[in-house]
């Protein structure tokens, strides 16, 4: 076989040149590792010497200004719900719930955890102990036979309260057609009673019957929201306060067991024995026995006031009625009683936003047609019959605290003669004529 010269030669020369690519391609790949290392470290120097928040684009400047926006409005938030929250608040607070009032407050948690008791729970009162009255403001809830529920019988016209049936619950078909379950809304028997520090059994004094509107419970609305306990003491009137459980936190105003002829004053004797118990004293129930009533009504509390009103019409015992936009309806029994009462002492309020406008001038047309004054002078509240047309400066959801006045239960029981300390307190009250005067 023959090799040719110039073959061998051409191979020797490629050789040296696959090498040298070689060497080259070598060279050029450890440059590349090399850069890439310098890049990891520089990176992290980067990193490690990155200002907070560099890593959203800001610099520390910027980050500050943002921390401080965004601090703005979370407090802006906040601020807002806090807003939607809260009720409207007096301008003198620390005048309408005094510091005895606020330990009532302190206390009303406990309170709320108390189960709800059905009446068949209730055995017959037992005879209270004999103790001194403890110092302090006295608030409870009580289990009542006498409660408006639970209630197994009769509507007005004849009808089973009780109308609806589910396997072994049963329900009340309300007037929007929605069913409500006895077990749920028609089971509470508890009222909640209270008697500040400085009741006298011994001077002239008024029981204080509140009766609370549709989607209402004892704890949350009567106690703490509406305040309507610490507005009893507030006033410094020498009254007591029972507020029934009507419907639990649903829109209806059933009356109940209060639709049966005789069981107000039924709910009245009882409730004078517990209210004697609380105090430690027996011998006062006689007093709470005969004391005058003031009916307080709001909302869909109308209803069974009314009912209430007309049961113990013969008994001369109220001596004041107060619709806190109540007006409704039942505006005979309430124009009949006003008529009536307001020649012998008694005294009517009604004091309304746009909801209750009409009906209350419809009322107040009965009354004129029976030939009874009446005024919106807030130095008579407590005296004949009072009309108050608030507009649109409260919502009705707030009207237990903000009406013609600011805390008006307060106001009210301050005004009453030989009861409250009269214009001492009641003057202190901003009325709807002070607010008036201040936005002219």
């Amino acid at each position: 076989m023959r090799v040719e010269p110039g073959l061998h030669a051409e191979r020797r020369k490629a050789v040296p040149a696959r090498e040298r690519s070689g060497w080259l391609f070598k060279a050029a790949a450890l440059g590349l590792l090399m850069l890439v290392a310098g890049c990891d470290r520089n990176a992290a120097q980067n990193v490690a010497q990155r200002a907070p928040g560099a890593e959203s684009g800001l610099d520390p400047q910027s980050l500050s200004a943002n921390g401080a926006r965004q601090a703005r409005l979370a407090r802006a938030r906040s601020e807002k719900v806090d807003a939607r929250a809260a009720e409207p608040q007096p301008k003198d607070v620390s005048f309408a719930i005094p510091p005895t009032d606020l330990r009532l407050a302190s206390r009303s948690a406990a309170v709320e955890e108390e189960v709800p008791q059905r009446a068949a729970s209730v055995v017959a009162p037992s005879q209270p102990t004999m103790q001194s009255p403890r110092p302090e403001n006295l608030t409870k809830l009580i289990a009542f036979g006498t409660a408006p529920f639970p209630y197994d019988g009769l509507v007005p016209g004849g009808r089973a309260f009780l109308d609806v049936r589910d396997g072994d619950q049963r329900g009340h078909r309300s007037y929007t057609g929605r069913v409500l379950w006895e077990n749920e809304t028609f089971g509470d028997s508890r009222v909640l009673v209270h008697v500040p520090e400085s009741f006298d059994p011994g001077k002239p004094s008024v029981m204080v019957v509140f009766f609370h509107g549709f989607g209402a419970t004892l704890s949350r609305d009567v106690l703490r929201r509406q305040k309507v306990p610490a507005q009893v003491t507030a006033s410094g009137a020498n009254a007591v306060l029972v507020a029934p459980q009507f419907a639990v936190d649903a829109r209806d105003g059933s009356a109940g067991r209060f639709w049966q002829h005789g069981a107000f004053s039924r709910f009245l004797d009882e409730a004078a024995h517990h209210l004697a118990a609380l105090r430690g004293d027996p011998s006062s129930e006689a007093a709470f026995q005969k004391m005058p009533i003031v009916m307080v009504a709001y909302s869909g509390g109308f209803a069974p006031a009314a009912f209430c009103l007309r049961d113990i019409a013969s008994t001369n015992r109220v001596r004041g009625v107060v619709l806190l936009d109540a007006a409704y309806g039942e505006l005979e029994t309430y124009a009949h009683w006003a008529a009536r009462e307001q020649k012998t002492g008694g005294f009517f309020v009604s004091s309304y936003t746009l909801s209750t406008k009409g009906h209350n001038n419809e009322l107040k047309h009965m009354l004129a047609a029976k030939g009874v004054p009446f005024s919106d002078d807030d130095s008579k509240v407590g005296r004949g019959v009072t009309f108050f047309d608030t507009g649109s400066d409260y919502t009705h959801e707030s009207y237990v605290t903000q009406a013609w006045v600011e805390f008006p239960i307060k106001d009210v029981l301050a005004r009453i003669p030989g009861v409250g300390p009269g214009d001492n307190v009641a003057s202190q009250s901003v009325t709807l004529r002070d607010r008036t005067a201040t936005r002219e």
